[in-house]
């Protein structure tokens, strides 16, 4: 009776851990990207000061209790991820005004988004080395680069095929196509990488030890596929939020098989290619 009575109690409290981490990640990414344009700039601005302060002082109130020490990582990746988008959103504004680029050019949306992945990829990266931390907390390894490499390229490859094919139903000359497949690249290879290492990378490893490996996984999916709640791109919002939920799980398993974002990151990429057409007609860039 004592066993059962145990068992249940273990049950509660991950779930109960699982709900709250589930909490935190979508109040990162709501108010600081879901969100954010519907939120008074004023108020959002000091909103998401706000959250970043009490990740930071909840992480270092953790890390100095000797019976709480071993949640402070956690609570700090989520101080992590909400300065890297802060910052990316930031800055990235910051860089198209220095440029002289509008957004709803080329160019413009290009440059953008390789200013908002390169400032979150560094971000992340810095923070995680002043925590101590090491890279292969957060996936960035060669892992199994085999095994990585064989996923990697192969999806990327076939959707990028795939992507060129769907050009002649769409109606898009194949010379449109390579004109805009330098950005195209650059865009997916950029947030590929970038999110699984936002969304999965700085989260898998540090969820595991309080809901389990396959609990992580479900985890990162929901939060991810959420995060993409604003999208306007698509005409069928369901099925694209269902499509990104599956896809996080695929992706956060491949992470885990492979020890490295490499794999997921390619075949993330090679996704992104399928719909960037979509996600450039929705600046005004197709036109």
């Amino acid at each position: 009776m004592k066993n059962k009575s145990t068992s249940k109690n273990k049950k509660v409290n991950r779930f109960g851990t699982f709900m709250l981490l589930l909490i935190c990640g979508l109040l990162v990414i709501f108010i600081n990207l879901t969100f954010t344009d519907t939120i008074p700039q004023k108020f959002g601005f000091i909103l998401k000061i706000g959250l970043m302060v009490l990740f930071l002082t909840f992480s270092i109130f953790l890390y100095r209790n000797k019976h709480l020490e071993k949640y402070w990582r956690v609570f700090f990746a989520f101080f992590v991820a909400s300065v890297a988008i802060f910052l990316s959103l930031y800055l990235s504004n910051w860089g198209l005004r220095i440029l002289d680029l509008k957004i709803n050019t080329l160019n413009g949306i290009t440059i953008d988004k390789l200013l908002e992945d390169l400032v979150v990829i560094v971000c992340i990266m810095a923070l995680i080395k002043i925590s101590r931390d090491n890279m292969s907390s957060i996936y960035m390894t060669k892992g199994n680069l085999k095994l990585g490499l064989i996923i990697g390229v192969i999806s990327f490859s076939s959707l990028f095929l795939v992507t060129l094919f769907l050009t002649s139903i769409q109606n898009i000359s194949f010379a449109t196509f390579i004109s805009l497949t330098p950005s195209i690249l650059i865009i997916a290879l950029a947030d590929g990488f970038t999110e699984e290492l936002l969304f999965r990378g700085l989260f898998l490893k540090r969820f595991e030890p309080f809901v389990g490996a396959k609990l992580s996984i479900l985890l990162t999916a929901l939060i991810y596929s959420l995060a993409h709640l604003q999208v306007t791109f698509t005409p069928n919002l369901s099925i694209f939020l269902m499509a990104t939920f599956f896809l996080g799980l695929l992706w956060a398993y491949i992470i885990q098989k492979t020890g490295s974002i490499l794999g997921a990151a390619l075949f993330h990429a090679g996704v992104d290619i399928l719909i960037m057409l979509d996600f450039l007609a929705s600046y005004g860039v197709m036109q």
